[in-house]
């Protein structure tokens, strides 16, 4: 069946004309003319997309590492620092014509630093040179030992609570030390090293070289360098010790090793590279002056 159109409509204008307009379509055919609206997305997808469960965590390894490597170079750096400090404060107070080598013992190391004490520090040379009362003497296999070390003005000043240690002595620098000449003279029945010193006798008018020998030792009250079981020879000939008391005594006195404030000789050994000496201190001072 055909529908009956309607009557088409007409439009007054502003200017007093008439305008035709024809009638819209039926509603069975009319189509929606409006805009769709646009599709709403989910929540979750407005906030973004989630990051997957691991990503915190590595994360905050990442954080940590990177805190850990800069406590890492931190204490590195810090510890080259005063190792550095601590070497040229042996070397001015000793006299070494070199700076020794130093390594601060103890992980970590700005923890001691907040302590103000570092617990202990390795300090060796080779070889080195130091002025002893206007000489120089030569030293060789220095290996200190400090601990107990506290710092004063930026390393200006640090004092030691104990000190241990050895080094090896030329004897060319011994003689240089005790004012006499001394060398290795072998060893006795027990394997210990002795040493030989030689003087100048005058009798009657004559001037006789002798020679006496000896193990050196350290008088344990004065810390002074003595001679044990001494002997007298003269012209290659050994005399008996009763025939040379006095000559023994009057030539083989105990000698003063200088030393720093605070250091002392415990114990010496002769060999043939030179005297050994083995040292200890308690509150020793190294200072810039």
């Amino acid at each position: 069946m055909r529908r009956r159109s309607e009557a088409p409509t007409l439009i007054q204008a502003r200017d007093g004309s008439q305008v035709r307009v024809d009638a819209p379509a039926s509603s069975g055919t009319l189509i929606d003319s409006s805009p769709t609206p646009p599709s709403v997305a989910p929540s979750s997808q407005r906030r973004g997309r989630r990051r997957p469960a691991w990503f915190a965590p590595i994360l905050i390894v990442i954080v940590l590492g990177l805190i850990g490597a800069l406590l890492v170079l931190g204490d590195t750096l810090g510890r080259r620092w005063a190792e550095g400090m601590i070497a040229d404060r042996v070397q001015t107070s000793l006299g070494l014509d070199v700076p020794p080598q130093v390594t601060v013992d103890g992980v970590p190391f700005l923890t001691q630093v907040a302590a103000q004490r570092l617990d202990a520090v390795h300090v060796t040379a080779p070889v080195t040179t130091v002025q002893v009362d206007g000489h120089a003497v030569s030293l060789s296999d220095v290996d200190l030992w400090l601990r107990g070390v506290t710092q004063q003005d930026n390393f200006a000043t640090i004092t030691v609570a104990d000190l241990q240690g050895q080094g090896r002595l030329a004897w060319a620098s011994v003689a240089a030390i005790t004012g006499t000449e001394i060398s290795y003279s072998g060893t006795d029945d027990a394997g210990r090293g002795r040493v030989a010193l030689r003087h100048d006798l005058e009798f009657q008018g004559l001037t006789v070289p002798i020679t006496l020998t000896g193990r050196p030792v350290i008088d344990p009250d004065t810390h002074q360098l003595s001679f044990a079981e001494p002997t007298v020879a003269v012209a290659g000939f050994t005399l008996p010790a009763d025939l040379v008391a006095g000559l023994l005594a009057q030539n083989l006195k105990p000698i003063d090793l200088p030393l720093p404030d605070g250091l002392t000789v415990t114990e010496v050994t002769a060999g043939t590279e030179g005297l050994a000496v083995v040292l200890a201190g308690t509150d020793v001072s190294f200072t810039t002056t």
